[in-house]
């Protein structure tokens, strides 16, 4: 399995964000937040997005914990503002 998660419709021609990634594993769902897995793990009671599977294994995309530890999707952090409308 690639670093990252599984990525559902990988490699079938389905275009995907990085956003929409799944962490399956503590330790991934840890490295996207930059934290330990203890740490991760302690965030459930904060209210870290995450459902389990049938098997007890935390999933989650990377979408959903950008959204609850910064309130919007990491790619706004990024965007260049454009410079609009310049008065004379």
């Amino acid at each position: 399995m690639p670093r990252g998660g599984y990525r559902p419709g990988a490699g079938q021609g389905c275009a995907m964000k990085a956003d929409d990634t799944v962490l399956d594993r503590w330790g991934l769902i840890a490295d996207h937040l930059g934290v330990s897995e203890m740490t991760a793990m302690r965030y459930r009671k904060r209210g870290l997005p995450v459902t389990y599977d049938p098997a007890g294994h935390p999933i989650t995309t990377r979408a959903k914990l950008d959204l609850w530890r910064f309130g919007q999707p990491r790619t706004a952090f990024f965007e260049i503002p454009k410079r609009g409308g310049g008065r004379a």
